[in-house]
């Protein structure tokens, strides 16, 4: 899967169910270098892998790459999955004690989700109400 952030498109892989953990390959190589991990993580994690700026199916620009630039990046790739939120919602759970949201409404993912989605999308939202007006 791909997602656009910071200019480019990011290749990634994310699996599993649970609090997120996020593996970065190293030079040269490509997400699949973490294949046997996110195997045997995925049953009590959700695993974000991602080819980094220049790597498998990742843009490659011409321009030289920085450690900032790639560290921009995958808060692009977090930012642009939602992860972010996710991350806000596991803290409020685990301060509350509380596994899953989930039960709360049938059918739905949970209402800290829902909050945690308006966190996202709201500011975003409003910048476009001031660009209309």
């Amino acid at each position: 899967m791909k997602v656009t952030a910071k200019g480019i498109e990011i290749h990634y892989a994310l699996e599993g169910d649970g609090p997120v953990v996020t593996l970065s390959h190293a030079l040269g190589t490509n997400l699949s270098m973490w294949d046997e991990q996110a195997r045997a993580l995925t049953g009590r994690y959700r695993v974000l892998r991602f080819d980094t700026r220049g790597h498998g199916q990742t843009t490659a620009l011409v321009s030289p790459y920085t450690l900032d630039q790639m560290a921009d990046d995958l808060r692009g790739l977090l930012a642009g999955l939602g992860i972010t939120g996710d991350l806000f919602e596991s803290l409020l759970k685990r301060s509350a004690g509380v596994k899953d949201s989930s039960h709360l409404i049938p059918g739905h993912g949970g209402i800290l989700d829902r909050i945690d989605a308006l966190l996202l999308v709201v500011p975003g939202y409003y910048i476009f109400l001031l660009i209309l007006n």
